[in-house]
């Protein structure tokens, strides 16, 4: 069956948000690129795309059949 997908809190947004930024961002290195710098130097408007990126994981997952879920603190 169709799984529920997954909340991600806006601390997790974000800091995947950043992850996902810092992947691309070692990989493409275009100079002429607004895009190309740090996460925390990047305007609100390409901060959004990349957390607009990590809000989809959750319901991509659940297409495919796979379920998150947080690992206990420890």
């Amino acid at each position: 069956g169709q799984h529920k997908p997954a909340s991600l809190t806006a601390d997790e947004i974000e800091l995947l948000a950043r992850e996902e930024h810092e992947r691309w961002w070692a990989a493409a290195h275009n100079p002429s690129d607004d895009s190309n710098k740090p996460y925390d130097d990047l305007s609100e408007d390409l901060k959004q795309k990349d957390r607009d990126a990590v809000i989809r994981v959750p319901a991509l997952a659940a297409l495919l059949g796979y379920t998150l879920k947080r690992r206990e603190a420890k």
